[in-house]
């Protein structure tokens, strides 16, 4: 379903460092926000990703507050979405893998 049908069209990437040692208790409160569609643990600079949805910039600005009130959150980061090009899809992994199938190519347990 499109967010934007339900009145967010809005997109932001977030990513959030937290502390190591509040893990599950920061992803469980996160999870509870309705706007978090997405939620990735990561590495490198950042610990989470989250994708967000949201009314407009105002309503992205409460989302981050919420996020950043998480226990364990230190700081966050936050990338609005202008366009999105390629929605999230396995389509077209799945028709390379069927072809595969087909041609007898598939290694058993291979990703």
């Amino acid at each position: 379903m499109d967010p934007a049908a339900l009145g967010r069209p809005l997109t932001a990437l977030i990513t959030l460092s937290i502390s190591q040692r509040v893990g599950r208790p920061t992803r469980e409160t996160i999870l509870r926000i309705p706007e978090v569609v997405e939620l990735l643990v990561t590495t490198g600079d950042s610990d989470l990703l989250a994708r967000v949805v949201a009314r407009d910039t105002e309503a992205l600005h409460r989302i981050t507050n919420l996020l950043l009130e998480a226990p364990g959150v230190v700081r966050s980061k936050t990338t609005i979405v202008l366009q999105e090009v390629q929605p999230f899809s396995v389509r077209t992994l799945l028709e390379g893998h069927a072809g595969q199938a087909a041609s007898g190519n598939v290694v058993r347990g291979a990703p």
